[in-house]
Formats: structure tokens, C-alpha cells, sequence
């Protein structure tokens, strides 16, 4: 049977991190009200890319608790990283081209492959976004 799982992209973080940012509240309840048998998912890339938010808008100690509570999801099975491999890269690049209409970083684009690849999810879009 597989798993459902819920994908923690950057604005998920930074929501749980600061304790100022408007959805905080929100994220905390949603996070803590999750079953514990949902697979928690993000990347390497949503990683990198709040712990760079976290140190440059906060503080650099607000980004390392960061990287630890990563880290110790992630070895007590808590939370499952994925991370960068050939295959993510190369579809990125068909994302690239099949998106280019979307105001899209890069690495959120590199984030829809990991999500697409790992947990299975389509890739949705609509005129104004794109959605998992």
C-alpha cells in the first residue's frame, strides 16, 4: 500500500521557522495535525534554498537550527530528503521548456521534478500557476 506523502516546499519552512510570518500559526497547526503515518517529503534544493532565506533574512544561528532539525527529522524517518541525481536534472530541463510561460525559478522547477519523480504527483497547470 503506498503511503500518502506531503511535499514541505520553502514557504512551508520559512512558515514553520519564523515565528513572525504570517502564515506561522497556520503552518504550525497543519504541520502538528498531519498523521504521523503521511510521508514528509521536500529536497535538497527546498533545503538550500531556506536555510539561504532563513540566514540572510534572519540569522545565520536561526539558519543552522534549521539545518539541525533537518537533519534530525530526516535520521529518525521523520522526513525523507531527496536529493539532486541525473535524472532530476534532465527532466528539469523538458519542465523548462514545457513551462516557460510560468514565472518559474529555477529551483522551483527543479523542485517540481522531485515531486514528480519521487512522489508521484502530476503536474498541474492552470493560466496563473503551476500545481502539484
Amino acid at each position: 500500500m503506498e503511503r500518502d506523502s506531503i511535499f514541505l516546499d520553502t514557504g512551508a519552512w520559512i512558515a514553520l521557522v519564523n515565528s513572525r510570518d504570517q502564515w506561522h500559526q497556520q503552518a504550525k497547526k497543519t504541520y502538528q495535525m498531519m498523521p504521523r503515518y503521511w510521508e514528509r517529503v521536500s529536497s535538497i534544493m527546498v533545503i538550500s534554498e531556506t536555510y539561504t532565506f532563513l540566514r540572510y533574512r534572519m540569522h545565520a544561528d536561526v539558519a543552522i537550527q534549521f539545518l539541525r532539525i533537518i537533519e534530525e527529522a530526516e535520521e529518525e524517518g521523520y522526513l525523507k530528503v531527496h536529493y539532486l541525481d541525473y535524472g532530476i536534472r534532465k527532466l528539469s530541463e523538458q519542465i523548462l521548456h514545457d513551462f516557460q510561460d510560468q514565472n518559474l525559478s529555477y529551483v522551483a522547477k527543479l523542485v517540481l521534478c522531485g515531486c514528480h519523480k519521487h512522489c508521484n504527483h502530476e503536474i498541474i497547470r492552470d493560466p496563473q500557476s503551476v500545481w502539484i
